[in-house]
């Protein structure tokens, strides 16, 4: 009798005569290798195989299974989509037959991934998991089916005891495989269902969908200030070639927080109430040449997002993406409400003491070594950090010249972020040369200059400070200062002075000159230049090598 051979009974039939795992290791990899080749001999036509003819199958230019075939009208070849879509079914089939998992069948159904089980984990939850889903809330039946479906192949002889197993939404669950099976904290009561390429396993339960902590932001109620003014940047492109639209954030991007399931943030979401509150304190110090709401609501929202999960309870020092240390959590954020999301946690604020002046108008510290790389003129001179500072792992850096001469001349070019629109007092934090070696008692011989935005919206570059430690842009008037040979030095750059508008800047940018995006972007630096000439006699005076620990701004109260 004639029979026709599919590509599926012959899997079927070398199951069962090849001591190869067709499922686990070859056909899953069809996409990455040769898949199939057949080789006929004697009596070979279009359609047609007579009796007696051989059969044979190679994997990477071996023979892994090769009979003589009787009897044989044709071979039927199917594409690797339609392989994938018969082996998803076959996954479905296994899962509607189990009278536990009717349920999610039906979820599968509904969410149309009927098609979509090939080569994947299905943590599949039992029915009394999922008695009180409404089923004709599709979106709802979406978001579970792929809070339960993982993008490999996961069974119970992982070697480790626990592992984070990404799903389909890249929502992040813990496998664990000791003591017993479990998935994200539910009991696994059948594991390890081989089924075509895929694996099953029974869940005692379901996992929740949570929201991230994007999704907390935009979909939950009670902070629609802060809603509005996120959404307010973003910017819709779509792509002329392919039509292809895509939403950007500008202000997301800076400050880190995203759908990015693989990192964890904590985000302090103040109330309207906390908004309005925080707005109205840090308007008249936030003055800006464009829009000075925006920037009140920047400095309102630019220290509010930190690496890793901040534990309320605790004084530990937590740092935000923008530099700002939060030094006493258990104080600053007392009758805070904690809210655990996929990626991190949100604290819910009414009122913030941070959103006091005592609080957000501190001292700005900008630390030499942090910002090295920003340093001007790196031909002229090498530099190096050294933790060490009157006995204390302070760092401080080190910037030597590598040319005496007069054009070239040794300057650091320190970017200042954040500053108000209001007085400072300015130092310049100098470490001397006797650190390093205890004759030398040369001090060091130094200019200053600040650019910042004045009065009139202009930016200023490089203003000098006469002897009076006020702004001048006549060359003749810039003073030279001179530091103590000896000891650390805490040179007053400028007293009393008032930046007429402020810098608020989203995190800390890669290059203090980049106009790439507007929050990111610092306008205020503060330039310590050498004075010391390249003459015998200034060089006997004064050490050309210059050490600097600090700028430090103080607000004036």
């Amino acid at each position: 009798m004639m029979q026709a051979l599919s590509l599926l009974d012959s899997i079927e039939s070398l199951k069962n005569r090849v001591k190869v795992d067709l499922y686990f290791s070859y056909f899953n990899r069809m996409k990455k290798s040769l898949f199939l080749l057949l080789f006929l001999f004697t009596g070979v036509c279009i359609n047609t195989i007579k009796a007696q003819d051989s059969l044979f199958f190679y994997k990477s230019g071996k023979i892994i299974y090769r009979t003589t075939v009787y009897s044989v009208d044709s071979l039927t070849y199917f594409s690797p989509k339609d392989y994938s879509t018969s082996r998803s079914n076959l996954v479905f089939e296994n899962i509607r037959s189990n009278p536990q998992l009717s349920l999610f069948a039906r979820m599968i159904q509904i969410a149309g991934y009927e098609n979509k089980l090939d080569s994947v984990t299905v943590w599949a939850p039992m029915d009394n998991a999922l008695s009180e889903i409404n089923l004709s809330d599709t979106a709802l039946v979406k978001r579970v089916v792929n809070n339960h479906i993982a993008k490999t192949k996961i069974w119970s002889t992982y070697p480790y005891s626990a592992m984070m197993v990404n799903m389909l939404n890249s929502k992040r669950y813990v496998f664990a495989t000791s003591p017993g099976y479990s998935m994200g904290g539910y009991t696994i009561s059948t594991p390890n269902i081989f089924v075509a390429s895929s694996v099953v396993h029974v869940l005692n339960g379901y996992l929740p969908y949570t929201k991230n902590i994007w999704e907390y932001i935009m979909q939950e109620p009670g902070h629609d200030l802060l809603k509005a003014y996120i959404n307010s940047h973003n910017k819709t492109v779509t792509n002329s070639s392919t039509g292809v639209t895509t939403t950007t954030n500008d202000l997301a991007d800076l400050l880190s927080f995203t759908n990015n399931e693989s990192l964890t943030y904590s985000v302090l979401v103040p109330s309207d109430e906390a908004w309005t509150d925080a707005y109205n304190k840090l308007l008249p110090y936030c003055a800006s040449p464009d829009n000075q709401g925006d920037a009140a609501k920047l400095a309102i929202i630019h220290n509010n997002f930190f690496k890793g999960r901040i534990n309320t309870a605790s004084d530990s020092i937590y740092t935000s993406t923008s530099g700002y240390k939060l030094n006493t959590p258990k104080t600053m954020l007392d009758g805070t409400q904690a809210t655990n999301v996929s990626n991190g946690n949100i604290i819910n604020v009414s009122h913030l003491k941070m959103y006091d002046p005592e609080y957000w108008n501190k001292t700005i510290k900008v630390e030499a070594q942090s910002v090295a790389y920003l340093d001007s003129l790196r031909s002229n001179y090498s530099s190096t950090i050294t933790n060490y500072l009157d006995g204390n792992s302070t760092p401080y850096v080190t910037y030597v010249p590598t040319t005496i001469s007069s054009i070239a001349v040794l300057y650091a070019r320190f970017p200042i972020p954040n500053t108000l629109s209001t007085k400072y007092n300015i130092y310049c934090n100098f470490v001397p040369s006797t650190v390093n070696d205890t004759t030398d008692k040369r001090p060091y011989k130094v200019k200053f200059y600040l650019t910042y935005i004045d009065a009139n919206g202009t930016l200023v570059k490089n203003a000098g400070f006469d002897i009076n430690r006020q702004l001048t842009t006549t060359s003749s008037q810039i003073a030279s200062f001179t530091t103590n040979g000896v000891a650390p030095t805490r040179m007053l750059v400028a007293q009393n002075f008032e930046f007429p508008y402020s810098n608020i800047v989203c995190g800390f940018p890669a290059s203090g000159t980049s106009a790439s995006n507007p929050l990111g972007k610092v306008n205020v630096f503060l330039k310590v230049q050498n004075a010391a000439s390249s003459t015998v006699a200034d060089r006997l005076t004064y050490n050309r090598t210059i050490r600097i620990d600090s700028i430090i701004l103080e607000p004036v109260q």
